[in-house]
């Protein structure tokens, strides 16, 4: 799936063209099914429980299919572990030297970025608290 990703992101023109086709043929679709389901309809009333049976029947396999995890999309090992590696910077991080990717120095580096970026939010959030509980006692008076 990635190469998907991929591709769109380096083709952003022609990524447009698909969709705007595919929605324009998806639309043309959906428009004559319904006129051909009303002109069916129209002519031979007796269908009308074979095609509400059909219907039922069809959501209730997309329902089992998407609840089994089959109408996922990027389901594959490669989107998995580009998930987890998003999790966690300082784990991606880890994992990143744990290759060799980047020496001790680079790792030490940012990994001090890292702690000092995730302190500072830490003491946003904190003051963010204090002046809610002060508005709180504010509202309260």
């Amino acid at each position: 799936m990635s190469g998907v990703r991929n591709w769109v992101s380096e083709n952003p023109l022609f990524s447009l063209v698909a969709l705007v086709l595919g929605s324009g043929i998806a639309i043309t679709g959906i428009v004559f099914g319904f006129v051909l389901l009303v002109v069916l309809v129209g002519e031979a009333p007796f269908l009308i429980p074979i095609l509400a049976g059909l219907l039922l029947v069809v959501s209730l396999l997309a329902i089992y299919a998407a609840r089994r995890g089959y109408l996922s999309i990027g389901s594959d090992a490669s989107d998995a572990e580009e998930s987890e590696e998003a999790l966690d910077p300082v784990d991606e991080l880890e994992r990143r030297y744990v290759r060799g990717e980047i020496g001790e120095e680079e790792f030490e580096h940012r990994l001090s970025v890292l702690l000092d970026a995730d302190d500072r939010a830490g003491r946003e959030r904190d003051w963010d608290r204090e002046r809610s509980g002060e508005r709180e006692l504010e509202f309260e008076r």
